[in-house]
């Protein structure tokens, strides 16, 4: 448990720094880190001394600087998808639709 908590608590630390410049990927192993603490924590709580509530206190005082770096990455990404959608509309508006099926051909007689 202690490995788990100095683990989780270091990279919380980085991803602090580093802000949203670390990548999304960063985050969701930052996430799963903290889930497997969680289940952890779970199941050891009489075991809790005070080096790992401190711990625990530090993660509660980076959680806003982590939830922000995190709403950062989210807007970006709803940014992106919005700029495709709008893309493709504009390809859908200028490209014509055809049905091959339905092309007529009328003959003089």
């Amino acid at each position: 448990m202690d490995e788990l908590l100095n683990l989780v608590l270091q990279e919380t630390q980085r991803l602090c720094d580093e802000g949203p410049e670390a990548g999304y990927e960063a985050f969701v192993w930052l996430t799963d880190l903290r889930e497997k603490m969680m289940e952890v924590l779970a199941e050891q709580q009489e075991a809790l001394t005070n080096e790992h509530k401190a711990i625990i206190r530090r993660l509660l005082e980076l959680d806003p600087v982590i939830l922000g770096h995190m709403q950062t990455l989210k807007h970006e990404a709803e940014q992106g998808l919005l700029r495709i959608q709008q893309s493709n509309k504009q390809r859908e508006a200028y490209q014509q639709h055809y049905d091959m099926g339905s092309i007529m051909f009328d003959r003089k007689k």
